[in-house]
Parts: structure tokens; sequence; C-alpha cells
């Protein structure tokens, strides 16, 4: 008996370690099956831990872009308006500094006609009556101005050609008829030399306490100036070679 008892025990004593070795072993196998997961991105098999941490991601990262996006557009967005607010700030300061002339010309001499301006040739165009300087305007035009004997002021040679064979009167009423005329340079540089008293005797006025002094906008231009510094100071053109001018144009007047 104890022979037997000790055969049947050995028999039995090996089904716990062979139960034993076949747990262990499918251990192995679930183990073997997540590192799979983790690290073989080319594997069939599936981990729902991995494949959910995954997706979680995508939804993280796609809304991080959408806010990025969103907020980059509201930057653009608060940036071109606070631009162009302080644009029209100082276009509305520019305005306000030098108001316009009561006496709006228009763009065309019918228009000027119909508002009451006047045509200053000097200019070569129309103007508000209140931009008129009659002083420094009639000496413009004076044969008897200091400035006549060395080409500043006078009788000048106006055409409708650039060769001058269809010569036209220094008259207003003639002169204001046409769209464009030719001038000789030197009346170019008699109407540089003219706009600057036109400024000086305005700027005078107004230290004079004179109110409402009005004057032609161009004037308080630097872009102005500076083009008219260089007609003066140029030394290579002739002072009759021809220079084609606007004649049926507006100015515009703005208080100083």
């Amino acid at each position: 008996m104890p022979l037997m008892l000790s055969r049947d025990l050995a028999k039995f004593g090996g089904l716990p370690k062979t139960l034993f070795a076949q747990h262990h072993a499918l251990l192995e196998i679930e183990e073997n099956i997540c590192d799979d997961c983790h690290s073989d991105a080319t594997s069939t098999r599936t981990c729902p831990e991995k494949d959910s941490s995954i997706s979680r991601f995508k939804r993280n990262l796609s809304t991080a872009l959408k806010c990025m996006t969103i907020l980059v557009f509201l930057a653009i967005t608060s940036y071109t308006v606070i631009h162009l607010a302080s644009i029209e700030e100082l276009v509305r300061g520019l305005r306000d500094e030098h108001p316009s002339h009561p006496v709006n010309c228009g763009h065309t001499k019918e228009s000027a006609k119909a508002a009451g301006c006047v045509y200053d040739i000097m200019m070569v165009g129309w103007v508000a009556p209140g931009c008129i300087d009659p002083y420094v305007l009639s000496d413009a035009l004076s044969p008897n101005s200091s400035l006549a004997g060395v080409k500043g002021a006078g009788t000048f040679n106006f055409s409708l050609n650039y060769d001058f064979t269809e010569l036209i009167p220094q008259d207003v009423e003639v002169i204001s008829q046409h769209d464009w005329i030719f001038a000789n340079w030197e009346f170019h540089k008699a109407h540089c030399a003219y706009v600057w008293r036109v400024l000086a005797s305005a700027l005078e006025r107004k230290s004079k306490g004179e109110k409402g002094v009005y004057i032609y906008r161009t004037l308080l231009t630097y872009e102005h100036s500076l083009h008219c510094s260089k007609v003066l100071l140029d030394r290579e053109k002739s002072l009759l070679e021809p220079t084609k001018m606007q004649a049926g144009g507006t100015n515009r007047c703005v208080l100083l």
C-alpha cells in the first residue's frame, strides 16, 4: 500500500506543477502580445489602451490647432482694426488742422465757375476766391515788378502746341478755356517763385493777427517745395524749353 500510495501521489503530485507551468506560459503570452502592441507599429494585433490613447491625443491636437488658428485670426483682425483706426484718426486730424474753404470748386472748370471760383494764371487753375492774394498775383503778372528783370514776373509765352506755333495771350478768359497748354521753362520757374511769395505773405498776415487766412493746400506739402527747389536750382534746361501744363484743373484751398 505505501508503495502504491507513493506512486499515486507522485502521479498526482505532478498535476499542480503542470497547471502552474501552463498558467505561467499564458501570462508570458499576454505580456508578449501587449509588448508587441507598444513596440511593433506594423503588427496587426491591437491594444485597446494604446488605441484609446492615440485617439485622445489626436483629438487634443486637433482642438489645440483650431484654438491656435482662431487666436491668430483674432490677433491679425485686431491689429488691422487698430491700424486702420489710427490712420483714420491721423487723416481726421490733418483735416481739422487745415479745414477747406467753404467754396468748393469741384474738379472741372464748369463746377468751378458754378461755385464762384476764380482763375489764377500763375497756378494755372481754378481756386476759391479766398485763396487769391491780390497783391502777389498782380505783381507776378506785372512787367513793372521788381522780379520782371530776372524773368520772375511779367508777361509769359503760352501756346497750344509744343512748337509754340499756336500762341495764345496771357489772358484768363483764353487760357482757362483749354484743358492743356504749353509754357516756357521760364514760366515754371516764375510759378515756383510765386507760390513761395504767396506762402510768405500768408504767414506774415497770420502772424500779424489776421483771421481767416486761406492758402493753396499744395503749398503746405514738402513734396511741392522739393519740386520747386529742383526747378529753381536747375541749370541745364533752357528757359525757352517747353513744359506742358494742365490748365483746366482746380486747386484746393485750406485755412492756414
